[in-house]
C-alpha cells in the first residue's frame, strides 16, 4: 500500500514512541505483556515496543477464540512474528460458550479478558492497541445504548486487571497513523474478515455511519475525542463524590458471616437514604463497581434503590443482574455473587485427625480453627457436621435451658439466606458448635 507523500513518517514514529514513553514512564519496573491478535494495531504496538523497551521484560499473549476457520493459522503467524523479533510468545485457547448471553462480540470480549486476567503476572502491564478511532466508535456505541458518563468515557487509559494493570497507550494515535507506520516498516499483519461484516454494531458504525458523518463534520474525531475527555472528567468527579459519601456510610461494618467463604460486602442503607436520590445512585454504582461486579442497568439500579433501599425494615428483597445480586437484611444491603447450590440435608462424619473439605461451600473445616473457637477437643475424636433443618438448639452461657438456633442467628445478625450454610458440629447427637458463632457451654 503506497504511503501518501505528505505523510511525515519521522513525525508518526516520534508520536507513537512519545505516547509509549509517556504511558510507561510511571511503571518502569513492571514487565510488559502485549495483547497480540496479529492484526494491524497490535502488530504496530508490539513492533514499536521492541524498538523502544529493549531492556524490559516483554512477552506477547495471543487469545485464540476458535471462532474462525483460520484461527490456528493466525496463531501460527503470531508465533512466527514473535520468533523473528525474539519475543516470548504464549497462546491461550478460550471457549466463549459460557458468555453467549452477551452476544457474539460481547462473548468473545468477556472470554478474552477473563483469560487476560487469569494469566497476567504480578505487577505486569497488559498493553492493548486500542486507538483514537476505537475511542470514537466506543463512545457512539455507548451513546446509542443510553450509557451514562462512565460509558461515554469510552476506553479507560489504565485500570487494574488480575494481578496487574491494563494499559492502552495508543488512545491518541489514529488508525491511519498506525497503518502508515506498519507500511513504512514493512510489517505483515492479519486481516480478520469478520471486521468487514456489517452484522456487528461496531463494524456498521466504522464502515457505514462514521464515514458519512465525517463528510458533513470533518472534525468529527477531534470533537468526539474532546467530548470523551469531558466525560472522563465528569466520571472522576462522580467517583470522588462517591468516595466522600461512602466515607460517611458504614461499609462492611456488620459483616462477619460466620467465616463463610462467600465474598459479601455490606452497606448501611439507612444512612444511604439520607443522601439525595442522585447521590444514592452514584454511591451504589461506585460501591458495586469497586467490589468487582458489573454495573446494573439504569432500570435495575433504580429497582435496587427503591425496592431494596426504600423497603420496610422487615423486608428481604433480592435484586439480581448478571453475576451479582443485592439483598437486604435489617438495615444492611448485602452485595454478593449468587449462591452456589448447597445440600443442607447432608450429614458428614468428621474424624478430627484430618481436616474436612466442604466443596459445596468452597471451604475447609480445620481442627485448628475448631480449637481456636474455644472447643475443648481432648476427649473428642469424632464429630458430625450437619446444617440447619429446623428445631436445633444449643446450651450457651451456663443457661439452664438451651437457646434455639434461630435466636442465636438473629442475635449474631446472620442474614436468613446464609443460615442453612453454616456448619453445625454435633457430638453424640448434641449440638456443640455453630461454626465461628458459638460453642456449647461445657465444651
Amino acid at each position: 500500500m503506497p504511503i501518501s507523500s505528505d505523510v511525515d513518517m519521522s513525525e508518526v514514529d516520534r508520536k507513537i514512541a512519545q505516547q509509549l514513553e509517556t504511558s510507561l514512564s510511571a511503571s518502569q519496573q513492571s514487565p510488559l505483556c502485549v495483547a497480540f491478535s496479529g492484526g494491524l494495531d497490535s502488530t504496530v504496538l508490539l513492533h514499536a515496543l521492541v524498538q523502544l523497551a529493549a531492556d524490559r521484560p516483554l512477552r506477547a499473549l495471543h487469545i485464540n477464540h476458535q471462532l474462525q476457520a483460520n484461527a490456528d493459522d493466525w496463531q501460527s503467524h503470531c508465533r512466527q512474528f514473535c520468533q523473528a523479533h525474539a519475543i516470548t510468545f504464549q497462546a491461550i485457547c478460550v471457549d466463549t460458550e459460557a458468555f453467549q448471553s452477551l452476544g457474539p462480540e460481547g462473548a468473545a470480549r468477556a472470554a478474552r479478558y477473563q483469560a487476560f486476567s487469569e494469566n497476567l503476572q504480578q505487577n505486569e502491564l497488559l498493553l492493548t492497541a486500542h486507538h483514537a478511532d476505537d475511542q470514537v466508535e466506543t463512545m457512539l456505541l455507548a451513546l446509542l445504548r443510553g450509557s451514562g458518563a462512565v460509558g461515554l468515557s469510552a476506553c479507560a487509559a489504565q485500570r487494574p486487571l488480575g494481578r496487574g494493570q491494563l494499559m492502552r497507550p495508543l488512545l491518541d494515535i489514529s488508525r491511519q497513523q498506525l497503518q502508515h507506520y506498519a507500511v513504512h516498516h514493512q510489517l505483515d499483519w492479519i486481516e480478520d474478515p469478520s471486521n468487514q461484516s456489517l452484522d456487528f454494531d461496531r463494524n456498521y458504525l466504522r464502515h457505514e455511519v462514521i464515514p458519512r458523518l465525517a463528510t458533513r463534520w470533518p472534525q468529527l474525531n477531534t470533537t468526539i475525542t474532546r467530548s470523551i475527555a469531558w466525560q472522563v472528567e465528569q466520571s472522576q468527579l462522580m467517583a470522588e463524590l462517591a468516595v466522600i459519601d461512602l466515607s460517611q456510610l458504614d461499609v462492611d461494618a456488620a459483616l462477619t458471616c460466620a467465616g463463610l467463604s462467600q465474598s459479601i460486602s455490606t452497606l448501611a442503607c439507612d444512612q444511604l437514604m439520607l443522601l439525595s436520590p442522585v447521590r444514592q445512585r452514584n454511591v451504589l454504582r461506585y460501591w458495586i463497581s469497586s467490589k468487582g461486579f458489573s454495573l446494573p442497568s439504569a432500570a435495575v439500579l433504580e429497582q435496587i434503590r427503591r425496592a431494596a433501599v426504600a423497603s420496610g425494615i422487615e423486608a428481604s428483597p433480592c435484586v439480581q443482574w448478571g453475576e451479582a445480586e443485592i439483598r437486604r437484611y435489617r438495615q444492611q444491603l448485602y452485595l454478593q455473587a449468587p449462591l452456589e447450590e448447597h445440600d443442607a440435608n447432608q450429614c458428614l462424619s468428621w474424624s478430627l485427625q484430618h481436616n474436612l473439605n466442604l466443596p459445596s461451600l468452597g471451604m475447609e473445616l480445620t481442627v485448628d480453627e475448631l480449637s481456636q473457637q474455644g472447643l475443648k477437643l481432648s476427649q473428642i475424636t469424632q464429630v458430625q457436621v450437619r446444617f440447619r433443618s429446623g428445631g436445633e438448639s444449643i446450651r450457651v452461657n451456663k443457661r439452664a435451658c438451651s437457646k434455639d438456633l434461630k435466636t442465636v442467628f438473629q442475635e449474631f445478625g446472620l442474614p436468613p439466606w446464609l443460615r442453612s450454610r453454616v456448619p453445625l458440629i454435633f457430638h453424640q447427637d448434641e449440638l456443640i458448635c455453630v461454626w465461628n458463632i458459638v460453642i456449647s457451654d461445657g465444651y
